[in-house]
């Protein structure tokens, strides 16, 4: 435990996003709902990974990068990335949250049948996920913040007490 001491707020906050991340996307995501002239009717719900095609493998790329940059720091892995780590998981979570946002703006269309159109309703997992994913954003953000000596919380310029 005294290892996870020496990370910063913001990679502790980009880890447990990723956490969360990751058992956010088995979640339910989308309704399916079949309706026509008679009415709508739900037929299930499905998950990211059953509804979303290229969304999924960033958002686990983001996970896995995440988790294995805060494992590097844990395990004391001296070798300096060719890229600020940090800023790379922010960027990462900024796209994953962008394209969560666009499958909430525009939901997948699951075609027609019979003259019955199959719709996609949101569900809760689909927001826990955005949330998810602006919270690695968020870390890499205050990560990279506290790296350069200034607390989250600190007026500009001040350093850390870190």
């Amino acid at each position: 435990m005294k290892d996870f001491e020496k990370l910063y707020l913001g990679e502790k906050v980009i880890g447990v996003s990723a956490v969360l991340l990751f058992i956010f996307m088995y979640l339910n995501w989308f309704g399916v709902e079949i309706s026509g002239p008679s009415g709508s009717v739900s037929l299930g719900s499905e998950n990211a990974w059953q509804s979303l095609g290229l969304t999924p493998v960033v958002m686990l790329a983001t996970v896995v990068l995440s988790l294995l940059s805060i494992a590097l720091r844990v395990s004391n892995f001296d070798y300096e990335l060719p890229i600020a780590a940090n800023a790379a998981l922010g960027v990462l979570g900024v796209i994953s949250a962008a394209l969560i946002l666009f499958q909430i703006a525009d939901p997948p269309s699951f075609g027609q049948i019979n003259g019955h159109s199959l719709d996609a309703t949101l569900e809760y997992g689909i927001f826990l996920a955005l949330i998810a994913a602006a919270g690695i954003a968020l870390g890499g953000y205050m990560a990279v913040r506290e790296e350069r000596g200034a607390s989250p919380n600190a007026p500009e310029g001040q350093p850390s007490a870190h």
